[in-house]
């Protein structure tokens, strides 16, 4: 139908108002898929009242209107809008979702940044010199295309097809300059049938599109003539694209496009429609306006009351495990690491229960991720209940075997302990004593760790050499002094009538007990000087002994405890199933009272 103009085609101008859109919103010279999200909320907000050229079916818009209506409500539009955005973020082509051709050209300038495509454009550097000259054409042409100078980019890109008729790149730009920009049918269909022919087995992406673009201009001109074979024909391309990749959303939207003219695959467009919106809930937006569907919107009111079904139905599943699980969660709580999480869990679940009151297919669907999302968190908490269940349940064992572990040790080695605190009060003593009376020590050498050098550390005197033992003779020569004074007087009381003519004998005796000072001092320094020392020696040789008997009592002490650490290891083996090692590990950490190393040995 070589007289069909595709401006009177309502779905094509459809397609042209959202390009507009893109047009006039993104950055050709720049980044332009960060500014994908502007237009994303652009165009949904158009869509309620969108008006179209040569439209004679205006009164469907009130009927989709009211189809939106239920799929989503206008306080949720916003977070919908965001939600999209957020999703083309992550991936680009999932603008698709919105406006399935509208993005083509930018879609297809990102994909040549991808490592098939860049490949392909930037050549071997080894081909002919007219291939090399098409490439550096192309790229004058692209140049222009993207400037909006489109007269000359079509005459550029002519220019290098001329040299290099094979670069499906400048079939399918010079397509999409003839679909968008001019329009025309037949030169449009011409570029696209070309650049799927040079592209296939060399870039799926641009195969895949060119024979989509191929099956939608055929299907907008069998729609204008009523050509049921070019509707096949149409169906034909599409599904050339399709199984190149049946995962590819561009594609099944366009299949099911394409399937709309044949009604015994209804019911297979309409299975791929509800498999396309349960994949991306916000294709719904799209298919509800699409003019392509005008010939099935009942069936798509069906579609989605029957999606409404399945969504609720799903939800009420997912709520009944929910509820099911919060109930046996409460009554562990006291097993959870965060407790406070479960009660932020339940207030969102009381929230997402709010969502399904509305009845609109969105709200359910959104609450029905966001339960499944809830119960992905309980059935995580669920799993660290059994997990500290068994922990501490395990912990009580080994702590309960390790206390009567370690009192039947004690009770075995008593008397060993004992001894040893013996021990270590007489080396305490002993310091004392070598604290307050060193002993002499003659010159060494020793070690400096710290320098690595060797260093001289001078003789000490011992402390009946130093000072304190001269002021052990003064004190005690003084000390006599007044005891033996003390009993001139004594004396001279009691015969005093004897010597009261006779005075100068008591005073004499004074002055000799005077004289005897450093005499005294020396006896008695000596008595105290012969009884530190023999404290100090009977201090060694007691210290030496306990250590002779405690090294000897080693081995029968690292015997018991090897015993009992067996005998209770086996007590523990009894009761969790782990191996022997495993289980003297767990025995171990509960006698240094580590229990939280048990948690690593959980099986």
């Amino acid at each position: 139908m070589s007289n069909f103009k595709l401006e009177y085609s309502i779905e094509y101008n459809q397609i042209k108002e959202r390009r507009r859109l893109a047009k006039n919103m993104l950055n050709t010279s720049g980044d332009f898929a960060a500014s994908f999200v502007n237009v994303v909320s652009a165009v949904i907000k158009q869509l309620p009242s969108e008006k179209l050229p040569h439209d004679n079916a205006t009164e469907l818009l009130s009927r989709r209107n009211e189809l939106f209506s239920k799929v989503i409500t206008p306080e949720s539009l916003d977070n919908a809008i965001s939600e999209v955005s957020s999703s083309i973020v992550k991936n680009v082509v999932n603008v698709c979702t919105i406006a399935n051709y509208s993005f083509a050209e930018y879609l297809f300038w990102l994909e040549c940044e991808s490592a098939e495509l860049k490949k392909y454009r930037v050549g071997t550097g080894t081909e002919d010199s007219s291939i090399r000259l098409a490439r550096t054409i192309r790229r004058r042409g692209e140049e222009c295309y993207k400037a909006g100078n489109f007269n000359e980019a079509i005459k550029i890109f002519k220019e290098a097809d001329e040299k290099y008729p094979g670069d499906f790149t400048v079939h399918y730009q010079l397509g999409l300059i003839y679909f968008f920009e001019k329009p025309d049918y037949p030169i449009a269909l011409e570029y696209f049938r070309k650049a799927s022919k040079y592209s296939q087995n060399k870039s799926k992406q641009v195969f895949i599109n060119s024979m989509i673009f191929t099956g939608l201009l055929l299907r907008l001109c069998a729609h204008a003539s009523s050509d049921m074979n070019m509707f096949s024909e149409a169906y034909q391309a599409v599904i050339q694209a399709y199984n190149s990749d049946p995962s590819y959303v561009f594609s099944i939207y366009a299949l099911v496009q394409a399937n709309t003219f044949n009604s015994s695959s209804k019911k297979e467009s309409l299975n791929l429609l509800k498999d396309l919106i349960k994949r991306e809930k916000y294709f719904t937006i799209q298919i509800i306006y699409d003019r392509a569907f005008d010939p099935v919107l009942d069936d798509i009111e069906s579609l989605y009351e029957s999606l409404l079904g399945d969504a609720l139905n799903s939800v009420g599943q997912t709520f009944a495990k929910i509820d099911s699980m919060l109930e046996e969660l409460s009554k562990s709580v006291k097993f959870l690491t965060i407790p406070a999480k479960l009660a932020g869990i339940k207030k969102d679940y009381e929230e997402i229960k709010k969502m399904i009151e509305k009845r609109n297919c969105f709200d359910v669907i959104s609450a029905n991720d966001k339960a499944g999302s809830i119960l992905n968190s309980l059935s995580d908490f669920s799993e660290e209940v059994k997990k500290n269940k068994a922990y501490f349940e395990v912990r009580d064992l080994v702590e309960t075997l390790s206390k009567r572990f370690n009192d039947e040790y004690k009770e075995t080695v008593k008397s060993h302990t004992k001894k040893e605190e013996k021990c270590a009060a007489m080396k305490t003593n002993l310091a004392e004593i070598n604290k307050n009376y060193p002993v002499a020590e003659s010159e060494r050498t020793v070690k400096n760790k710290a320098t690595n050098s060797e260093e001289i550390v001078p003789a000490t005197v011992g402390w009946r050499q130093g000072k304190m033992f001269l002021v052990i003779k003064f004190i005690s020569g003084c000390f006599a002094f007044t005891i033996v004074c003390a009993a001139i007087f004594i004396a001279f009381l009691f015969m005093r009538e004897k010597f009261e003519q006779q005075i100068w004998v008591p005073v004499s005796l004074v002055v000799l007990n005077m004289l005897f000072i450093p005499i005294y001092g020396s006896i008695f320094a000596e008595i105290y000087y012969i009884v530190i020392e023999n404290k100090r020696k009977n201090l060694i040789n007691s210290i030496t002994r306990l250590e002779k008997e405690l090294e000897l009592n080693k081995t029968r002490i690292n015997e018991i405890d090897k015993s009992l650490r067996e005998k209770y290891s086996n007590m523990v083996l009894e009761q969790i199933k782990v191996s022997k090692f495993t289980a003297s590990q767990m025995l171990d950490a509960g006698i240094e009272g580590s229990f939280e190393k048990i948690k690593a040995l959980m099986p």
